[in-house]
Parts: C-alpha cells; sequence; structure tokens
C-alpha cells in the first residue's frame, strides 16, 4: 500500500511576520501609528541586513515575542491566525496597511522625520527601559507611542 503526506504547510512570509507584529504591538492605535509602527520594523531591517521575520522575533526587540514561542510553520494561514490569536477581520485589516508600508519602503530609511524612527515606546507603558536617553532624539508624539532616532543601533530594542 502506498501512503501519501497530504499535511500541506503554510510558511509565515514577511507580510505576515509584520502583520503580526502590528497587531500584538498597536492593536489599539490609529492605522497611521500601525504604520509608523511598521516603518520602525522596516528601517531596522534596512540597517542590520535582515528579513522582517528574523527582525520581528530577535532577542529582546518586541515584549510581545517573549511570551509566546515563535512558529512560523502551520498547516495554513488560518492556524498562523490562530496561534498568534488574530482574527480574521483584524488580519485582513492589518494585511491593507503593511501592504501599503512595504509599498513605501523603498530599500532606505524613509527621509521623513516620523518614518525614520529606530525604536518606540508606548506610553501606557510608565517605565521607560534602561538605556542611555541622551544616545536617543524624540522624533514624534502621537496619540500612544512617542517615536525615536538613534545613531546606535543596538539600542534600537523595545
Amino acid at each position: 500500500a502506498i501512503t501519501f503526506n497530504c499535511y500541506a504547510e503554510y510558511s509565515m512570509t514577511n507580510s505576515d511576520c509584520l502583520i503580526t507584529n502590528s497587531f500584538k504591538e498597536a492593536n489599539t492605535a490609529t492605522d497611521n501609528e500601525k504604520a509608523l509602527v511598521n516603518n520602525v520594523v522596516l528601517n531596522r531591517v534596512l540597517l542590520k541586513k535582515t528579513n522582517i521575520c528574523k527582525e520581528v522575533f530577535a532577542k529582546n526587540q518586541f515584549s510581545w515575542t517573549k511570551k509566546k514561542h515563535r512558529k512560523f510553520i502551520f498547516k495554513d494561514k488560518y492556524k498562523m491566525m490562530e496561534y498568534y490569536n488574530i482574527k480574521y477581520s483584524n488580519f485582513r485589516k492589518l494585511e491593507n496597511i503593511a501592504t501599503q508600508s512595504l509599498l513605501n519602503y523603498s530599500g532606505d530609511l524613509v527621509s521623513n522625520k516620523s518614518s525614520s524612527a529606530l525604536m518606540y515606546h508606548d506610553k501606557s507603558i510608565k517605565h521607560f527601559p534602561r538605556i542611555n536617553k541622551s544616545k536617543i532624539k524624540l522624533v514624534l508624539k502621537d496619540k500612544h507611542f512617542l517615536f525615536y532616532k538613534t545613531n546606535y543601533l543596538n539600542l534600537a530594542q523595545n
């Protein structure tokens, strides 16, 4: 008897990683803030010469990744959304924002000062990460976030 493995696999794309991070980091934020969070990830990708999934899941980059085991292979896209607790409707909305962020991403740091940020801080979190504040520059205050620029890449961690 011949048996076949009919288990189809779905690998997370860079877009999926950007969407998942945007959901986890900025779910209640404005669409503009979600796009700015995406820009931070894309700027880090450019400077570190890596890819989006590697940056999103890099050690100490985003607090939510410390609480959830990294997983990139799923039976299908719906199982991926289920694993990361993202409703289909939320995923679809964020997909549009991520697509626009990726289309605007030219492979170079965005010259707009608010889009060139390498780190951000959620205003609802009362303590600021332990970093030398003299090495960062505030470039934008928004409703939920503060966005910063730094010349010290090792500081660009949330």
